[in-house]
């Protein structure tokens, strides 16, 4: 088993840190453009491509937790 370094460490700790922080913008970008759909009382075709977006991202996001999580295990053993 390779020791990782403390500049992999930090650099794989910061990209975790940036992806939560992409998932939790999403969402909130997601409620704010649903909260303005309720409040002008109307879709567009844009606001559904949007929403269709963030869900996408959303799903990036879940692909490298879950290949981070085999990987991870894989290295363990």
């Amino acid at each position: 088993m390779v020791m990782k370094t403390d500049v992999e460490n930090l650099v794989g700790f910061i990209e975790k840190a940036v992806i939560a922080i992409i998932l939790v913008a999403t969402i909130t970008a997601i409620m704010f453009e649903i909260m303005r759909m309720i409040e002008v009382q109307y879709v567009e075709l844009a606001d559904l491509l949007l929403l269709f977006i963030y869900v996408e991202v959303i799903g990036m996001v879940r692909v490298y937790y879950v290949c981070l999580l085999y990987t991870s295990d894989a290295a363990d053993e």
